[in-house]
């Protein structure tokens, strides 16, 4: 294949990918998940104080790479949720080109570099966590680009241009080095610096013609550069290393070694049949590969075994692992999202083994014309899946908590004249505020994380604990979110003039004669 028109076809699959992950981002999916509010208060908080933190400890502590991203995303397109979403599709369409590097250096074969960019530009698995901003959609980028890189170095190790090589080592070392800002799975990825290192080693005994050993050398040099803030942060605070996954762990069950097998049973089937059933992740209980998609994935199994691909297998158990030690909702999507390289990887490998069986009992152009026919169909499978079937649900407005979000905008666009209480059932504390959860999306979609002072914009936020400190005596509307039957029984107990109004999907307990329209 020809430089022109190899790189003619990545442009079509980027485009596609680039497509599916931007398309109506601003509508789908529907409201804000408080994971993903609390991110943006805290971007918010960042741009307002100019304090960008490595490590933000609220929400069980997260890296704090991509929330700094997300803030400068925040700060040009404001408190919406598009601002927000729009790193994770950046990272996910350059995931795209990163498994086209990774798997053209790894097997050393165009073609199926070109099918796995088209596997992974069409997958409803990947295509989901792109357009949800959650910091994990940076983990399979930096893997997967970091590990290219690394094994493209080595295969030009004795190109003419020395110079040139270590620049790009040192370039791939920064890349995986990031990546440990991404996701607590990443962790793991040292382990699959083994097999490339060790490539290095056995050409530094064979060759003489370079200082082979400067190549590798660069890129971990550059990787520990990358990943030491961090590290010192842990080194500080050694309370943060692990987050929650102590909380989850399969260590805190009873039979350990049960929970272990049975996890990595779920989680290997949700690739062929019952997938996450989380909305939020999935559609729900759909496996996480077309069915066309794994068969090829078990082939590419076996052809990766018959060409000795080890590194493949273990990129696929390592990042396994994380998944399977949690004892919580799995089949997980979301914790597997770091799994998605090597399955894709896999995949290509086996459909372009199925394509070359094919071309022999066929006509070739048969077989390239039915080949190209399955991945266009994949890619629209997932527009419909996604777009017409997933986003439209109610239940996948529920999932991410569509109402919080109006609340929020609906309290940006009131008048400041009228009181505001927004009131939570919940009462578990996350954020250095003291407020639960379930406020996030309604304090950064109404910009009031932070409000300088408390109250400036006659916005106050209560738990049901805390209802009698409410002053209804002049105008005022009260909102009820969790339990909102719960939450509005009280307010009717409290405050008995007050009557119940919906504007849209906000529903409000007001007077009966209300001064804001």
């Amino acid at each position: 294949m020809n430089f022109k028109k190899r790189w003619a076809i990545l442009a079509g699959i980027l485009l596609v990918g680039a497509f599916l992950r931007l398309s109506q981002l601003s509508e789908f999916p529907p409201g804000l998940f408080p994971d993903e509010a609390m991110n943006g208060n805290n971007a918010h908080e960042a741009l307002g104080t100019g304090h960008f933190k490595i490590f933000y400890p609220e929400n069980n502590g997260r890296e704090g790479f991509f929330i700094n991203l997300q803030a400068i995303s925040v700060n040009i397109f404001g408190h919406t949720f598009f601002a927000l979403r729009l790193m994770s599709a950046l990272f996910g369409i350059m995931t795209i080109a990163a498994i086209y590097i990774f798997i053209r250096a790894y097997t050393r074969d165009t073609r199926i570099a070109l099918i796995g960019a088209a596997l992974l530009a069409t997958s409803f698995w990947h295509l989901m966590f792109s357009r949800i901003g959650f910091r994990a959609i940076m983990a399979p980028f930096f893997l997967t680009i970091g590990l290219g890189l690394l094994y493209e170095v080595w295969v030009r190790r004795n190109a003419r241009r020395h110079d040139i090589v270590l620049a790009v080592s040192a370039l791939g070392g920064l890349l995986f080095g990031l990546g440990f800002h991404s996701y607590i799975a990443y962790r793991a990825a040292v382990l699959l610096l083994i097999p490339p290192l060790w490539l290095f080693l056995k050409s530094a005994r064979e060759e003489r013609s370079h200082c082979i050993l400067c190549v590798p050398a660069l890129f971990l040099l550059f990787a520990f550069v990358a990943g030491a803030p961090l590290g010192w942060y842990f080194l500080e605070r050694p309370q943060d290393f692990f987050g929650r996954t102590s909380q989850i762990s399969i260590f805190s069950t009873e039979n350990p070694l049960l929970a272990f097998l049975k996890n990595i049973g779920l989680t290997v089937q949700m690739l062929y049949f019952a997938g996450d059933f989380n909305w939020r992740h999935n559609f729900a209980g759909a496996p996480s590969l077309w069915w066309p998609v794994s068969i090829a994935f078990t082939v590419g199994l076996w052809e990766s075994w018959r060409k000795k691909y080890w590194a493949l297998f273990l990129w696929f158990m390592v990042m396994l692992l994380p998944v399977v030690i949690s004892s919580e909702g799995l089949p997980h999507a979301l914790r597997a999202i770091i799994m998605i390289p090597p399955v894709i990887v896999f995949a290509a490998i086996g459909f372009d083994a199925v394509w070359r069986w094919a071309a022999r009992a066929m006509h070739p152009d048969y077989a390239r014309l039915v080949a190209i026919l399955i991945l266009l169909l994949g890619g629209i499978r997932t527009y419909n899946m996604y777009f017409r079937e997933w986003a439209p649900r109610p239940e996948v407005r529920a999932a991410f908590g569509g109402n919080l979000y109006d609340i929020g905008v609906f309290l940006k666009n009131s008048q400041d004249t009228v009181a505001k209480y927004v009131i939570t059932d919940e009462v578990d504390t996350i954020d250095r505020t003291g407020r639960p959860m379930a406020l996030q999306p309604i304090l950064y979609a109404s910009e009031t994380y932070l409000p300088e002072p408390p109250g400036a914009r006659n916005i106050f936020y209560y738990t049901l604990r805390d209802i009698d400190a409410i002053d209804c005596t002049r105008d005022c509307m009260i909102i009820p979110i969790g339990n909102e039957e719960r939450v509005l029984e009280a307010v009717r107990a409290r405050f008995p003039t007050l009557r119940p109004t919906r504007y849209g999907s906000v529903l409000v307990a007001e007077p009966a004669h209300p001064q804001f329209e």
